[in-house]
């Protein structure tokens, strides 16, 4: 069997294919031009995807849509701007939350718990058996 020979086998011969990729979308001018959408330097961003969202509705703008798309892309800016701050929030906490745990060291394990429990009995039961024997009176004495 060639490189180019896919056979008999039907799914050999479908992955054989070259996978077609969408090429850029041709969007036609819009009308009214991008300086009818322009209202100042300080909401260039929004002018800019205000033409961006009349673009690609890919027909006219009357002159009264403009303030309309000029909201929609305030919406869409702010909603943006939002999901960007929330995944930096969760980014920092995600953040403190691994450098607190790694300040916080190593937890004890359950064997270092079964010894101290063991010592902490030996002890109490050495600290008993003293006090009982200081307790009898003294013999031959």
């Amino acid at each position: 069997m060639t490189a180019g020979d896919t056979g008999a086998n039907p799914a050999v011969a479908a992955t054989a294919e070259p996978l077609a990729r969408p090429g850029p979308r041709l969007v036609p001018p819009v009308e009214p031009g991008l300086d009818a959408f322009q209202s100042g330097p300080e909401t260039r961003l929004r002018d800019l995807l205000a033409f961006g969202l009349a673009a690609e509705a890919g027909k006219p703008v009357a002159a009264g849509d403009i303030a309309m798309l000029r909201q929609k892309a305030d919406a869409e800016l702010h909603a943006h701007a939002l999901r960007t701050l929330h995944n930096q929030v969760e980014t920092l906490r995600l953040e403190a939350a691994t450098e607190a745990l790694a300040r916080a060291g190593r937890s004890i394990g359950f064997w270092s718990v079964l010894a101290a429990n063991l010592l902490a009995l030996a002890i109490a039961g050495g600290v008993g058996w003293m006090l009982w024997h200081a307790a009898r009176p003294l013999a031959g004495g």
